[in-house]
């Protein structure tokens, strides 16, 4: 069973273990992920990517490039 049903999310199709790049979701370059946990009760949320800096120069250089047309 996946955690997305475990929590009983209503759209479980919104919870992703990705990163959204440029358009694109993607894992870490070297695929580490990292857990995120509810604070309060310690449960586990989702596994998440560990991005570093290259994946954070992707993204700046995606939103970069997409702004004039959003804007």
């Amino acid at each position: 069973m996946s955690t997305a049903s475990t929590l009983g999310l209503q759209r479980p199709d919104l919870l992703r273990g990705a990163g959204l790049i440029d358009g694109q979701w993607v894992a870490a370059d070297d695929g580490a992920t990292f857990a995120v946990n509810d604070p309060a009760t310690g449960r586990h949320l989702a596994d998440v990517p560990r991005m570093g800096r290259a994946e954070t120069e992707r993204a700046i250089a995606g939103a970069a490039a997409a702004l004039p047309a959003w804007r």
